[in-house]
């Protein structure tokens, strides 16, 4: 579950088991950090043979296939400590509240279809990662951010000793949650049951299971296995 920037080794549980898939089968791994609202194109154009470590959304799955789905993450939410306003989803829905969210990525989707947020309350960044959209929120242009909830934990963590303190929210009563997997290309069917085969093998592999025990109890209620 961890990001890359560009030269910085992958790591994590998929980076785990993407590097033992395709070294057990000779393949070498070019790594591609992308901004999340980008995946999807870059499935589509060929620019990427695959995503590890994705959420499978609906308005995703419209366009591209996944595969490998090993764990269900819940989708929560991060404020300010000191803000205590929003309790449920009638408060996102029926309040004025500014909602951070990462474009393309499960937040924006709760916010706009499930949710039925105007599109003027959103505060949408395309980005590597969820740092900039909990930026928002710590400079006070959004109420809330939301993004699934070990993303959240982390950020949350890291930032205790800093002056703007956070907290998540919907932790005990999740917004939603999704399946996280691998993402390929549409109706290259060999290719996903190859992955989707090849990853669950891997996840017998010792050093696999101790990283996915240790992740299972440090996001207890948020993160399950599927």
């Amino acid at each position: 579950y961890e990001y890359t920037p560009n030269g910085v080794e992958v790591s994590g549980i998929y980076g785990l088991l993407t590097r033992l898939v395709f070294q057990k089968h000779g393949i070498d791994i070019q790594w591609c950090p992308l901004n999340i609202g980008d995946t999807v194109a870059a499935v589509e154009r060929d620019q990427v043979d695959c995503v590890v470590c994705i959420f499978q959304t609906a308005e995703r799955t419209k366009r591209v296939d996944f595969t490998a789905f090993l764990h269900v993450v819940t989708v929560t939410g991060v404020v300010r400590d000191s803000f205590k306003d929003i309790k449920t989803r009638g408060d996102l829905q029926n309040g004025m509240y500014i909602i951070a969210v990462c474009q393309g990525e499960v937040g924006q989707e709760l916010a706009e279809n499930v949710l039925g947020i105007p599109k003027g309350r959103l505060r949408i960044l395309n980005a590597p990662d969820y740092t900039g959209v909990v930026g928002l929120v710590e400079t006070g242009v959004a109420h809330i951010a939301l993004i699934d909830g070990i993303s959240c934990r982390r950020l949350v963590s890291e930032r205790s000793g800093a002056r703007m303190k956070l907290r998540q929210v919907f932790v005990r009563f999740p917004l939603d949650q999704c399946s996280n997997g691998v993402m390929v290309r549409r109706g290259d069917e060999a290719f996903r049951q190859w992955l989707d085969k090849a990853f669950r093998a891997e996840r017998s592999n010792a050093d696999v299971q101790a990283a996915e025990d240790q992740a299972l109890e440090d996001y207890h209620g948020i993160l399950q296995k599927s």
